[in-house]
């Protein structure tokens, strides 16, 4: 019944990401749900402006991305596989006024490495050339995001001792900077209820640029392409002040 929904959620995802996809709104305290809680008869969260893409659509490629049960809760279930995936919301979150970023996840036990799962966030507007796309790792999606000039991934990493690192990119602009908010072998499978302060990580990561002009402008959550088929599933994703 899972591969079922998720095959056919995948799918309703894919017709429209094509689409221009309209920005969530904030409300009035500054609060923008950009992903909902979740259930069995919840209706397709992604639908009415997630860009959602993946290079070479393959087969199979449909159970890396659903609608899951992970340990009695409900959420997005990514898997790794042969090529990145992405879905991300267009966001017009103000950095200073709406800093925090909230959720919660249940990743399983990824071995050596990073988690291919992970949250990725774009800010525009602190930039002192004001331009450019931030980082290549999903460079294959062209124009499909909306501008942005900073991209910050938050991660699981392999040990539990990783948490609250910031690895910031290397010269040749080929990275992005990558906050570890958990890991570890003893952590995986089990749900954890995350908050991380975006304007600090911002200000920390590119020191030089003017942190009260960016803009948040899309959350996304992504799955790198890896050798083993991993999975993570993430849930309640919240930008707030």
């Amino acid at each position: 019944m899972h591969r079922l929904l998720g095959a056919v959620v995948l799918a309703a995802w894919f017709a429209v990401s094509g689409c221009t996809a309209p920005t969530v709104p904030a409300d009035p305290s500054g609060r923008t749900v950009v992903l909902p809680p979740l259930g069995p008869l919840s209706a397709n969260p992604l639908t009415g402006g997630w860009i959602i893409q993946t290079p070479g659509f393959a087969t199979g490629s449909g159970e890396r991305l659903a609608v899951a049960e992970t340990r009695g809760r409900w959420g997005l279930k990514l898997l790794g596989g042969p090529a990145p995936l992405l879905a991300a919301k267009p966001t017009n979150g103000v950095l200073p006024i709406s800093p925090y970023l909230s959720w919660s996840w249940a990743m399983e036990w990824q071995g050596a490495g990073i988690h291919p799962v992970r949250i990725v966030v774009g800010f525009h507007g602190g930039a002192p050339d004001g331009g450019g796309w931030g980082g290549q790792p999903f460079a294959w999606l062209g124009t499909a995001l909306p501008p942005h000039d900073r991209r910050l991934e938050v991660t699981w990493g392999e040990s539990a001792l990783e948490r609250g690192n910031l690895v910031l990119p290397q010269e040749d602009g080929k990275d992005v900077p990558r906050y570890t908010v958990r890991g570890g072998r003893e952590k995986a499978g089990i749900w954890f209820d995350e908050t991380v302060d975006l304007l600090d990580l911002y200000s920390r990561a590119w020191p030089e640029d003017d942190a009260s002009r960016a803009r948040v402008v899309f959350i996304g959550v992504a799955a790198a392409a890896s050798r083993r088929p991993v999975a993570g599933t993430i849930a309640d994703i919240v930008l707030f002040r």
